[in-house]
């Protein structure tokens, strides 16, 4: 109660990976590994397993991290990851394919995009200091896009270990995009209302 969402700045961008051919029709019965369970990862795979009736079976995996050791260890599985993960994945191995969730959850919500990750803000601060906090992100993540060289340096001495053109190419996908939390609205409650 003590925090407000300001926006949304990540949308989905969860992948399955397999080097198996991946369709709809062949996900139908089939065992994925999903990483975050009770998370909006988690949540997301529910909702296209019911509204696509694929019948699968899930089991869990603890992290992303574990889900992109295990589809390197397991390329025949089907795996859930995101990106960068996903990207980094295929590049390793050419021979992944990747499937779009984020596809399908835009078809089953005629159109509305998964927010994935948001900033909440305690409801304390004053108007002008939720502003500038969002003036911050939205300057921030134009600065990685337009500037990806220095994203990319950046992350490197935070000791993030993909690829260059991985890491650039995650700033230019528009999954990373603020969304003030009223223009999110409609996107926030559909979601909202699968969860519930």
């Amino acid at each position: 109660d003590d925090f407000t969402l300001l926006g949304v700045v990540t949308w989905s961008n969860y992948y399955f990976i397999s080097e198996r051919d991946l369709s709809l029709e062949n996900l139908k019965n089939q065992k994925v590994y999903v990483f975050g369970q009770q998370q909006v990862s988690d949540i997301l795979v529910k909702i296209i397993n019911d509204y696509y009736e694929l019948n699968l079976s899930v089991e869990y995996l603890d992290s992303l991290p574990t889900a992109s050791a295990y589809a390197l260890i397991h390329p025949n599985e089907i795996v859930l990851v995101s990106n960068p993960s996903a990207m980094q994945l295929k590049k390793n191995n050419p021979m992944f394919n990747l499937f779009d969730l984020g596809i399908l959850y835009e078809e089953l919500s005629e159109g509305k995009r998964l927010p994935q990750a948001s900033v909440f803000v305690h409801k304390r601060l004053s108007s002008h200091q939720k502003l500038a906090i969002q003036q911050d992100i939205i300057d921030s993540i134009n600065q990685s896009i337009a500037n990806t060289s220095e994203t990319i340096q950046i992350a490197k001495q935070l000791g993030i270990t993909w690829d260059n053109d991985v890491i650039g190419e995650a700033f230019l996908s528009q999954h990373i995009t603020y969304i003030s939390a009223q223009a999110a609205k409609h996107d926030l409650e559909t979601f909202f209302n699968y969860i519930l």
